[in-house]
């Protein structure tokens, strides 16, 4: 069987930010029309969501971090300690009774590295849509730059390599 050869743009697919907002704000609709008894109860969610940012987490040079410093970060930020301890039962759903109140996921955001999955979900279930501010996507571009950078000078030094090896022969 042969391909289609009529193939569309993917300019054609992509959505404007404005589409984007249309969408969020019908699924906001509709999950305010399923208020049911605990509909609301999303700490499960959550708590797989900051797992998921404490796996990405990262500082403003791209790299890694522990949840120990994590757990740092979050603690010089909000002036009392949290420890690893504390965003271990944040994050096992088992210990669902002890979820991070509003202050400490935004502090958990930014001692992350701006992951947001954990924020996504509470705005979700508030029923609003959040975007990241001017800021937080300057800093996201200029990372997304860095590594582009940094993957060209890869290149470069194996086309440098290649070089180098196919003269020797």
């Amino acid at each position: 069987m042969t391909k289609s050869k009529t193939k569309q743009s993917d300019t054609t697919n992509q959505l404007s930010i404005f589409d984007i907002l249309q969408s969020k704000a019908r699924e906001a609709a509709t999950h305010d029309a399923k208020q049911h008894a605990g509909s609301m109860d999303f700490r499960s969610e959550l708590c797989a969501a900051l797992a998921q940012d404490i796996k990405h987490a990262h500082d403003e040079q791209g790299r890694e971090l522990s949840r120990y410093e994590v757990a740092a970060r979050i603690s010089h930020l909000l002036n009392y300690e949290v420890s690893k301890s504390t965003l271990d039962n944040w994050t096992a759903c088992s210990h669902e009774g002890r979820t991070p109140d509003a202050v400490e996921v935004a502090t958990f955001v930014r001692a992350t590295g701006g992951e947001r999955r954990a924020i996504e979900c509470v705005s979700r279930h508030a029923g609003i849509f959040a975007l990241p501010g001017p800021d937080a996507l300057r800093a996201e571009i200029r990372k997304r730059e860095e590594i582009v950078e940094r993957e060209r000078r890869e290149i470069q030094r194996s086309k440098t390599l290649l070089s180098e090896l196919e003269r020797r022969r």
